[in-house]
């Protein structure tokens, strides 16, 4: 589900057309939901690409729940994340997604 999500994304970065968007974000909550509770990482990669596909589909006229949802996500993704490089580039979204929210 995560593939198809994040592939998704990108023919929607790619040819603008909304439905992509939308069907990827809904593939990718079901990445969410489904991935085990003994496997940590894959839930933090499916949270960490549905919290960027919410935050693009805000950026694009997406209702104000979208960047809430990501927020949530990118939150909910801190706690499997090291002190490293991982954690900063969490935080660094969650920053992104936090400014564009103030923004509008």
């Amino acid at each position: 589900m995560i593939f198809l999500g994040s592939a998704l994304q990108t023919r929607f970065q790619h040819r603008g057309v909304r439905a992509d968007l939308d069907q990827g974000i809904e593939a990718l909550r079901a990445a969410v939901l489904l991935s085990p509770a003994d496997r940590p990482r894959g839930l933090a990669l499916a949270r960490a690409n549905l919290a960027n596909a919410l935050r693009l589909s805000f950026d694009h006229g997406g209702p104000i729940r979208d960047i809430d949802e990501a927020v949530d996500a990118f939150r909910g993704k801190l706690p499997f994340d090291s002190e490293g490089a991982n954690r900063a580039a969490t935080l660094c979204a969650l920053g992104e997604a936090l400014a564009s929210r103030y923004r509008r």
